[in-house]
């Protein structure tokens, strides 16, 4: 607070300024109580409010009066500047706009020194309009409760302090809502009343209710029933703020369930229970998948055909489905995994579906469907399984045989129309139709009739002679109709039969017809021809019949075939004649006196090439043969096709592959098939016992067939039968198979060489595929290359297969100390090719490390202690070689290494070895690197070792010549010893020529001249002495004298 007092009389007035620093040197504006350079404090007190908390603060003050005596020298003059912390009380209750359900809240706030307080309540924030104005709150008290409600509303409120006879400053105001009237029902909006959901945590939505005490809380009660007497566990649930609810998890079980909703206010009033309220039902249980009837599996249909299965009544679980209505969607592809080309109906509600997509003809296509219910988004069954169905839209146009077009007939009013067997490759033949009419625009049909496939005849007795038009189509199994054929036109005639006769003729009153000629006795004319008059006794002449069947030059199965002709003319008798061969001197089948115009034998015949003619007789006269006509008859099948490509097992990335094989020429027996030309039938199946047939074609006579689909990636399963001229189907040919794969590998990954690594030029070079290849084995392509050169003139180029080879050792090993670059790329059986992998590098090193030096123990050095520490110089390897990494050691008791007492083969890569040697003797050493390559350095030169110790003797003397184990030939010597202690004792008193060694034990005293000793005896010609204890090894000393020859480097036993 800053306080403004003056202590003078007149008018005047006095303002301050402030400005404040964090860190007393960088200053704010000068500003007043809000914060501006333009506002002042003038106040008597007034409250610093707005100055943040730890601040450096400055003042300077403004004074302005009337006084002329004030002025000048005379002018005021500051004697002080009081600014104390007199702190306002802070509000605590209630503040923040809280919203109160009590009409008669008690404020609070914080106490300070007060005499008393003031306090008002207002609507407005300007306290225009008070509530409550009471300035007699006792300065002890921190709280007051009206004494009378306060009605509903928004209110502001305030307190002011009164000491020391000054009101202070108001505190800021805070504000708080009275509201006693509890909320009403939220209204629901989703789900809708009696919607059907298929999620077991449902998302329940309402729109808040009027209100002004917000934010409002929510409570939600679900029961299963309409009632609300039996709550579904955990409801009504606790307070909640937002204005839904998602069922939480696990979430509720398929049922039917009611819900409402009640809000209380954020002043604590309590909306009743509604009695509205919504229910919904939850159905999470999927429709059973629906069951295709029509087409059957493998069958053939029309263009579009009408996709059919039966209707959806139940749920996945055998209830009733009751999320009606039920819809489908249909799926057809010609691959049958549906990966790619797939048609989809959409979701429809019939239970059938026409598949438009599938018009083209002899192609398979697949088809599945599934259900979907109206719970929610609909729980949708699982895909029927799969069918096949193939497409045929077209059926082939009949090819009329007999009688030709224009044909006459004479004396025969039945007539036996023939036409070409049609073979469909499609679904096959269901039936032909015939018409025959005496008009050619067929208008009015004298015979429209339907007959079946196995056919291709119709005897028909016409009424009368007269010229007939006749024609036929025919209709495959599916109802594809094929063109009507040709029509043809047949006239019918009729000889009327002279015995004789004789006239002498006139000018006939009609006209007469040409005559083909007559003499004597007359034949039949076809017509009359113009003559004046004749006499003559005629009679008609007897024609040859017209073989009709077994039809000239054809193959049959059939060994007790029926012969057909026509007679051209009424006949008494006919005689048939069947041989198997054509001089007809000795005629195997002859029949004689047959009295219709076919014949069929009782016996079978043999299979074989037959000759077959007929003739007629009447009234006694025998007319000629008719023309020979041959036909096979052939019982036994064919060979079964050997299938040759593609070979069993192969992979392949065509998707309309060629399928070869051998062309079938003998039958089954091994005897030549004569019944040619033979065709074929060919199906293809995705699975082994052909229970699916993917792709089939029938009939033809090439020895091989492109597939006429795109066959999607899988294993499929092909065969093929052969068909002889004479309709006998082989058995069908060994199952071969074959894999589509027309997706390639992915890029290699190089495992090893990598990141400029090296090697010894030969690396075993090691990558690996991140996916599983189903065409195996397959093959891979390494490509190696010079750092400044290309793969277009690669190092080495190579391939390499197998099932599981992912490696490949560079062969031959690459000599030349370079980095090299290399990639890979991968194909597999099927012929797919992958890209080329990333590349990588490697570096070669062919140039072995350099030879050790050894450093200690010294060449031929001594030593007592059997535990050693070899070392040996740091090795070198040849720039830019790959680096030493390990050490070869080995240690011998023979110079030439021939006998190993230890090797460690390698190393760490340091400079030391320790090994405890087995026994004291003379030893060989010597060392050998390593690169990081696995080159080996050469052998160190080697060094000598020799491990000993002195062994206490009692007494000896001796002149010997003899050299004992382990000590070096002496040339002689003589000496008197007592025992040598294994190191040196404290001695009274000691006299010889020696030195002082390295270390020597306390002496009361001694005296000597002596030279320098060695460390390292050197052989003596001759040596004498006296001499008490022998030390264990001889230390250096400054002086010795003696007169020796030659001592041995190491102390051998003696005898």
């Amino acid at each position: 607070m800053v306080r403004l007092e003056e202590a003078f009389w007149g008018t005047s007035d006095v303002r301050l300024q402030v400005r404040v620093s964090g860190d007393n040197t960088n200053w704010t504006d000068w500003m007043g109580p809000d914060g501006t350079p333009t506002t002042y404090f003038e106040d008597s007190v007034t409250s610093m409010e707005n100055i943040p908390d730890n601040r450096y603060i400055q003042y300077r003050i403004y004074f302005w009066t009337n006084t002329t005596n004030l002025t000048g020298a005379n002018g005021p003059k500051v004697d002080w500047v009081k600014i104390s912390a007199s702190s306002l009380p802070n509000l605590i209750y209630p503040t923040g706009s809280i919203n109160l359900s009590n009409s008669r809240p008690t404020f609070k706030w914080e106490t300070v020194a007060a005499d008393n307080y003031h306090i008002q309540v207002a609507a407005d924030p300007s306290f225009t309009n008070l509530v409550v104005d009471n300035s007699s709150i006792p300065g002890t008290e921190n709280s007051w409760t009206p004494p009378s409600p306060l009605p509903d509303n928004f209110y502001y409120w305030r307190i002011q302090r009164y000491l020391n006879g000054s009101w202070y400053a108001w505190t800021a105001p805070e504000t708080f809502r009275i509201d006693t009237i509890a909320p009403g029902p939220p209204p629901l909006t989703s789900p809708s009343d009696g919607e059907v959901l298929n999620d077991n945590t449902p998302l329940l939505d309402w729109e808040p209710p009027p209100e002004n005490s917000y934010p409002l809380l929510y409570q939600v009660w679900i029961a299963y029933d309409s009632s609300f007497l039996s709550s579904v566990p955990g409801y009504p649930t606790g307070w909640i703020s937002t204005d839904n609810y998602e069922v939480p998890s696990p979430g509720l079980p398929d049922n039917t369930y009611y819900w409402k909703v009640r809000a209380m206010d954020n002043a604590g009033n309590i909306g009743l229970w509604p009695t509205t309220y919504r229910s919904f039902r939850i159905d999470t249980t999927p429709p059973q998948v629906p069951t295709p009837i029509w087409p059957s599996p493998g069958q053939w249909t029309r263009a579009r055909p009408n996709l059919d299965w039966g209707a959806v009544t139940l749920e996945n679980d055998g209830d009733a489905e009751l999320s009606t209505p039920i819809l489908y969607e249909v799926q057809v592809s010609q691959d049958p995994t549906f990966g790619t080309g797939v048609y989809s109906s959409g979701w429809i509600s019939d239970d059938n579906w026409v598949a438009s997509p599938c018009y083209e003809n002899n192609t398979v296509w697949y088809w599945r469907v599934k259900a979907r219910d109206n719970a929610g988004t609909g729980n949708e069954s699982d895909w029927s399984g799969s069918r096949s169905f193939r497409v045929d839209n077209e059926c082939p146009q009949v090819q009329l045989y007999l009688p030709e077009n224009d044909a006459v007939l004479t004396d025969q009013l039945t007539v036996t129309l023939r036409w070409y067997t049609t073979v469909d490759g499609g679904s096959g033949l269901e039936n032909y139709q015939i018409q025959i009419d005496d008009s050619g625009d067929f208008g009015s049909p004298l015979v429209d009739t339907l007959l079946p496939p196995t056919e291709n005849s119709y005897t028909h007795p016409f009424p009368g002679i007269g010229v007939y038009w006749w024609r036929v189509r025919a209709r495959d199994a599916v109802g594809n109709w094929g063109e009507w054929s040709e029509s043809r036109c047949l006239t019918l005639r009729r000889w009327f039969m002279l015995e004789g006769w004789s006239s002498s003729t006139f000018t006939p009153v009609g006209v007469w017809y040409p005559l083909e000629g007559w003499t004597g006795g007359a034949l039949t004319p076809v017509a009359w021809s113009p003559s004046e008059s004749w006499s003559a006794a005629i009679s008609a002449p007897v024609p040859a019949p017209v073989p009709l069947s077994p039809p000239n030059g054809t193959n049959i199965n059939n060994s007790t075939p029926t012969f057909r002709w026509e007679n051209l003319q009424p006949a008494d008798t006919y005689d048939l004649q069947v041989d198997n061969d054509n001089d007809w001197t000795t005629v195997t089948y002859s029949y004689t006196g047959l009295a219709s115009n076919s014949y069929t034998p009782f016996s079978p015949y043999p299979d074989g090439l037959y000759y077959w003619r007929v003739r007629q007789t009447r009234t006694g006269a025998t007319g000629p043969w008719s023309e020979i006509w041959t036909f096979r008859i052939d019982t036994r099948a064919p060979a079964a096709p050997v299938l040759v490509s593609p070979r069993d097992g192969e992979n392949l990335n065509d998707n309309t592959p060629l399928l070869d094989w051998e062309p079938v020429t003998t039958q089954a027996d091994g005897t030549p098939e004569y019944a040619t030309p033979v065709t074929y039938e060919i199906q293809v199946s995705n699975v082994s016992d052909f229970g699916n047939i993917v792709w089939s074609d029938n009939r033809f006579t090439s020895d091989n067939r492109e597939v006429s689909i795109q066959l999607p990636d899988n294993v499929y399963y092909w065969r093929v039968r052969a068909w002889d001229n004479a309709g006998n189907p082989s058995a069908w040919s060994a199952v071969g198979s074959f894999r589509i794969d027309t997706v390639a590998p992915p890029a290699p990954i190089l495992d090893y060489p990598i990141g400029s690594v090296w090697t010894n030029g030969a690396p075993n070079l090691q990558w690996h595929l991140t996916v599983t290849e189903n065409s195996k084995p397959i093959k891979y392509r390494i490509q190696i290359r010079l750092s400044a050169g290309s793969y277009s003139s690669p190092v080495r180029d190579v391939w390499v297969e197998g099932d599981e080879v992912e490696n490949w050792v560079v062969t031959p090993a690459i000599t030349t100390e370079e980095v090299y670059y290399w990639h890979v790329m991968a194909v597999d059986n099927a012929g797919n090719p992958s890209p080329w992998s990333a590349e990588d590098s490697f570096k070669v090193d062919r140039t072995p490390p350099n030879k050790v030096v050894l450093y200690r123990p010294d060449n031929n050095g001594c030593s007592e202690s059997l535990a050693q520490t070899f070392q040996w110089y740091t090795g070198s390897d040849p720039s830019p070689g790959s680096g030493i990494v390990g050490y070869w050691i080995q240690i011998s008791t023979e110079p030439d290494f021939s006998t190993l007492v230890h090797e460690n083969t390698w190393t760490a890569n340091e400079n030391s070895y320790s090994y405890t040697l087995p026994a004291y003797g003379r030893y060989y050493w010597r060392v050998c690197a390593r690169d990081a390559v696995g080159w080996v350095g050469p052998w160190s030169d080697p060094f000598a070792l020799h491990v000993g110790r002195w062994l206490s003797l009692e007494t000896w003397t001796s002149s010997t010549r003899n050299v004992p184990l382990g000590w070096l030939e002496l040339e002689g010597w003589a000496v008197t010893a007592a025992s040598v202690p294994p190191s040196w004792r404290e001695l009274e008193v000691w006299s010889s020529g020696v030195s002082a060694p390295a270390t020597w034990y306390s002496l009361d005293s001694w005296t000597s001249t002596v030279s320098s000793v060695p460390v390292v005896w050197r052989s003596l010609d001759s040596w004498s002495g006296t001499v008490s204890s022998v030390p264990l090894y001889w230390y250096s000393l400054d002086s010795w004298t003696s007169t020796v020859s030659s001592v041995p480097v190491v102390w051998r036993s003696l005898d």
